[in-house]
């Protein structure tokens, strides 16, 4: 959850939709029995959670409301564990406390029914989160691959099977998360994709390019920038799980904005999923790309032979 943004910002959307409806008046009863019993945030880094809670008082506070008569669904603990108190926060000399909150987490993790994941997860290639649940998790995003290199530890890759997770569990939901776009088109991601699809009924990827390290540009020939101070291009993703008994694999939108950040954030203040130019792609198997393919000359690609045919001596 980090400092709260995200969270802050759901608030801030549930009041202004109430106001609308004239319904603001039920604000307090609102927050007590639907709203604070619902909202969850798990960190696991001390600062965060703290300065969390602080803004998320300010939130309400702002809402006409600051008489909590519970406590706000901010844990701190490690996501992608299942449970236990995260002992590298143990030294800190409040171990009960601390162990409490793993508790609680614990709870939402394994009993409560989530129906929207929201967030920024962390991106980092040299994911120190090996914990036995995740680990085993992420198995089904490698099944079968045969990749000398599977470059699937990645934390963002496993807050997604994490947020995946929870829609499996509960058979219907939304996840939304603002990722590293690797995923949409790298080829060791293939059996992630398809796990995906099989997941859920739509797939929207609003892929933000950005990416330094391909040196990519406006489609003009301009400067295409990043959204975020890093080298690595950006999606917003939007999953979507309508029925309980799925079947089949999903469909999958998609949308791109290149060129400068200003004007990436002008498109992103002023549209709404429903007003954005969504493409439906056609993906096909083995590598279900979450991009646009021009496959009109496959058949013609596929008369050649493979090049290991003819370097029978070759390696990575």
């Amino acid at each position: 959850v980090g400092t709260g943004t995200f969270i802050s910002r759901i608030i801030r959307v549930i009041f202004e939709d109430l106001k609308k409806r004239k319904q603001d008046g039920s604000w307090p009863t609102y927050v007590h029995h639907e709203l604070l019993p619902r909202l969850h945030g798990f960190e696991l880094m001390m600062a965060p959670y703290t300065i969390a809670h602080l803004k998320l008082s300010l939130a309400f506070k702002q809402t006409g409301f600051w008489k909590f008569h519970r406590r706000l669904g901010i844990y701190l603990t490690n996501s992608l564990e299942q449970s236990g108190a995260q002992q590298s926060l143990l030294s800190f000399g409040f171990a009960e406390s601390i162990a409490e909150e793993a508790k609680e987490a614990a709870i939402v993790k394994n009993d409560t029914p989530i129906m929207v994941v929201i967030g920024n997860p962390p991106y980092s290639v040299s994911s120190s989160n090996k914990g036995e649940w995740i680990q085993e998790q992420i198995k089904v995003y490698k099944e079968g691959l045969g990749e000398k290199k599977i470059n699937l530890d990645d934390d963002y890759i496993k807050f997604l099977r994490f947020a995946e997770h929870f829609i499996e569990k509960n058979k219907i939901g939304v996840v939304a998360m603002v990722t590293n776009n690797s995923f949409i088109d790298g080829i060791t991601h293939r059996q992630m994709r398809k796990h995906l699809l099989e997941t859920f009924d739509d797939i929207f990827i609003l892929d933000l390019h950005g990416n330094s390290k391909k040196k990519e540009k406006a489609l003009d020939g301009g400067k295409d920038e990043n959204v975020f101070d890093i080298q690595q291009g950006v999606s917003i993703n939007i999953f979507v799980r309508k029925n309980e008994n799925k079947q089949g694999l999903g469909t999958v939108h998609h949308a791109e904005i290149f060129g400068k950040r200003e004007s990436k954030f002008e498109f992103l203040n002023k549209s709404s999923i429903a007003s954005v130019d969504w493409k439906k792609l056609d993906y096909a198997e083995p590598y279900f790309f979450f991009v646009p393919k021009d496959f009109g000359s496959e058949e013609e690609y596929k008369k050649g032979f493979v090049l290991t045919e003819l370097f029978p001596n070759y390696n990575s």
